[in-house]
């Protein structure tokens, strides 16, 4: 904002002489002198009317420019926009990327930046720092990687969003494509690490292995034809984890192993050799989530979890939304390969198991199978949704053994072909039974004690039953918070 205020004085047609001043708030004040002579026009004696022609010519006297100053500069006020590098919620640091493009990286790409990537997973890894993210392209991104703590991988297969201070939810670039980049060997998790939207075929041992780690995550995975080894069982294996554990969206297939009965294993009831997805931990479980998987044709067990240990305890297992049919194989003219298990050994605790909208079809023993032995402890669980069909051991089994103690709600499950066992020797298993639809069923307390919330009445009358069941030494509960110690 400003102003300028001017006085010019024509001495003859041709010569004009004038002074300036004007102010404003960038330049501030300044004084101008101008005189200019014009060579053109009417003549100066002339006094007679001019006309429409002397009139135009003498406008070319006049200068060129009117404006005593000249525009070095302008300003355009608006709202500033900052655009900054998307932050970590956590800390407010800058997103550290190190990216892999197996067609266009290079083996030692400086450190694995956009501009020069790296061609393999390893080789990324190699300048990883702990907090990294690493994006890979698709395509042969390399063999066996083992991942630093606190580094994550993604890879282009699903959309991947950060969490961002400055600038909320980001989309990384890229991502989102539905391809995966294959890796040739087994990728080993750390501490505090992520693994998301890789390709496995035909490995030695585990294509997935964490040991000896807390708070991982597993997702988005294609796992095909394994062949396990007693020290790595399963496809996707985790031995002794804990913290926070996700293993989700994952699709394992094809899964094959030593025969069963030569593999040593510290739950010889529920060995989980050439497993779908395996994990066995005497550590403590914050949460461990089991969701979104596709397992089949493996010829262990589809989906196995074994607690065991002197003082190990979870707080919280989810196993949802599941597909998990034809596992197992006939060993020795034994069926072996449950659907999903869930086994506790020791004095392991586990305070809430939930098990719902799984489907669990054609696998050679249980389609869901929960056991508990010694004086492990199972304080509360849910089974609730789960379609169970046409397995060739129990649909459900329910087992308490030795001094065990297991606490169940068990509803509105559809079993198909298949029975419902639940039995107690030498333990105490409590269970609430209704809204189910079931062919056969069988509970049996002989041993121990099996209680029931409403007893035989209480079955018969809320539960879809094509088969009268069979019931043995049961007692009658009036609650599930009624439950014996």
């Amino acid at each position: 904002l400003g102003g300028r205020l001017g006085l010019e004085y024509r001495r003859q047609r041709n010569l004009r002489l004038g002074v300036g001043v004007e102010t404003d708030e960038r330049f501030g004040t300044s004084a101008t002198f101008f005189a200019s002579y014009g060579f053109g026009g009417a003549s100066s004696g002339s006094t007679a009317p001019l006309t429409l022609d002397q009139r135009l010519w003498a406008r070319a006297v006049a200068p060129l420019q009117r404006q005593p100053t000249i525009l070095v500069a302008a300003q355009t006020e608006g709202t500033a926009v900052q655009l900054g590098v998307a932050a970590q919620d956590a800390t407010g640091n800058d997103y550290i990327f190190r990216h892999v493009d197996p067609a266009t990286g290079t083996i030692d790409g400086a450190e694995a930046a956009i501009a020069t990537p790296r061609q393999t997973l390893a080789a990324a890894l190699a300048v990883a720092n702990g907090g990294d993210i690493v994006f890979v392209r698709a395509g042969n991104a390399g063999g066996a990687a083992t991942l630093p703590d606190g580094v994550q991988v993604y890879s282009e297969f699903a959309a991947v969003t950060l969490p961002s201070r400055n600038l909320g939810s980001v989309t990384l670039p890229g991502s989102g494509t539905g391809l995966r980049p294959s890796l040739g060997g087994t990728a080993t998790l750390g501490n505090n690490t992520l693994l998301d939207g890789f390709a496995f075929s035909g490995l030695a041992g585990a294509a997935i292995l964490g040991q000896n780690i807390d708070n991982l995550t597993v997702r988005n995975n294609l796992v095909q034809n394994t062949v396990t080894t007693a020290q790595q069982p399963a496809a996707i294996a985790f031995s002794n984890v804990g913290g926070t554990v996700v293993v989700s969206g994952n699709t394992v297939t094809g899964t094959t192993g030593p025969a069963f009965n030569a593999v040593t294993n510290p739950l010889p009831l529920w060995r989980i050799q050439a497993t779908g997805i395996g994990l066995l931990t005497n550590r403590n479980l914050d949460s461990l989530t089991i969701a979104n998987n596709t397992v089949a044709n493996n010829t262990g067990n589809g989906i196995a979890v074994g607690l065991l240990g002197a003082a190990g305890q979870a707080a919280q297992i989810t196993i949802v939304n599941n597909r998990v049919q034809n596992s197992g194989t006939v060993e020795a003219g034994s069926p072996r390969g449950d659907g999903i298990q869930v086994a506790g050994t020791g004095t392991y605790t586990v305070n809430q198991l939930t098990i719902t909208n799984n489907t669990t079809a054609n696998n050679q023993d249980e389609g869901i199978d929960i056991t508990f032995i010694n004086t492990s402890r199972l304080n509360a669980a849910l089974v609730q949704g789960n379609q169970i069909d046409s397995n060739n051991g129990e649909g459900l089994s329910l087992r308490a053994q030795g001094g065990a103690r297991m606490v169940l709600e068990v509803r509105d499950n559809t079993v198909v072909g298949d029975n419902v066992s639940a039995i107690a020797p030498v333990s105490v298993l409590c269970l609430g039974f209704a809204g189910n639809s079931v062919e056969a069923s069988t509970f049996n307390g002989s041993g121990g004690s099996l209680a029931v919330v409403g007893g035989q009445a209480g079955v018969l009358a809320t539960n879809t039953l094509a088969a009268a069941p069979t019931f043995t030494n049961v007692v009658v509960l009036a609650s599930l918070a009624a439950c014996p110690p």
